[in-house]
């Protein structure tokens, strides 16, 4: 399994076993780095969802770097803390920079493709941020974006319609029963991004809105969401590992993975 680094936002990391400290305690930067050095180096900043610690991500960014790591490469992933509701639009900024230098400081090479992922409202904001800050000659990040991965959230009807404009390759990550991005607003989205191959749409089976992240959801997902099938308490790591091969193909195809 890989280490995790607690980011410092540029200062020396200290590195140690995850199990070392509890889970939402950690006011830094969440790194999950590779479980081996291995082929290319990639790194994937996740930004997550409103009243979600971002700790409690650790269990599929892990499985993320490991399937990704039997791909031949090392993905560094990570996630920013964040206070109260979650990180605001005013706050993307400054968080994702400070994500990135933690990485940096683990050991991604700064020429590294960078892609950006988001959960839930996470994912409404990321996708305005690797729109105007990590995209083209307007970005304001040393590299461009080179893919971006939505979980429990979708493209904004503004870029699908009426005529679709997003520049940045995504993959729409939908769960079956996902109470709050739901399969119906995700058909909507795989309608207008048909015959785009850079901008799948796949829906989990089975899996629900937290089901991305693991732990006891907060009070609006679980007053909205659905249970996930088969009475599966709410598990990112039970997740990935039920749906290894749908992880692995779908977003293998904006890795590259093949």
């Amino acid at each position: 399994m890989g280490q995790r680094a607690i980011g410092n936002s540029g200062s020396e990391n200290a590195t140690f076993d995850a199990e070392q400290e509890p889970v939402g305690t950690v006011k830094k930067s969440l790194i999950v780095m590779p479980p081996k050095e291995s082929g290319k180096k990639v790194g994937l900043v996740l930004l997550g969802g409103a009243m979600i610690i971002h700790t409690t991500y650790e269990p599929m960014l892990k499985k993320l770097t490991e399937v990704a790591a039997s791909k031949g490469i090392s993905l560094y992933t990570g996630s920013p803390w964040h206070i109260g509701t979650g990180t605001m639009p005013f706050e993307v900024k400054k968080h994702v920079r400070n994500v990135i230098k933690d990485m940096y400081a683990a050991g991604l090479p700064r020429d590294a493709p960078m892609f950006y992922g988001g959960h839930s409202q996470g994912s409404v904001f990321i996708q305005e941020f690797v729109k105007d800050e990590a995209w083209g000659n307007s970005r304001t990040i040393p590299h461009e974006a080179a893919g971006q991965i939505l979980m429990g959230g979708f493209l904004a009807r503004k870029s699908l319609t009426p005529e679709f404009d997003y520049p940045v390759p995504t993959l729409t990550l939908a769960g079956e029963l996902d109470g709050l991005a739901r399969v119906t607003r995700m058909a909507e989205s795989a309608y207008h991004q048909r015959g785009r191959d850079d901008f799948p749409v796949v829906v989990l089976r089975g899996v629900n809105h937290m089901q991305f992240a693991s732990g006891e959801p907060p009070m609006n997902v679980k007053k909205n969401d659905f249970g996930s099938r088969g009475g599966r308490s709410y598990s990112a790591r039970s997740h990935c590992r039920s749906h290894f091969g749908l992880y692995r193909s779908s977003i293998g195809h904006v890795f590259g993975w093949g």
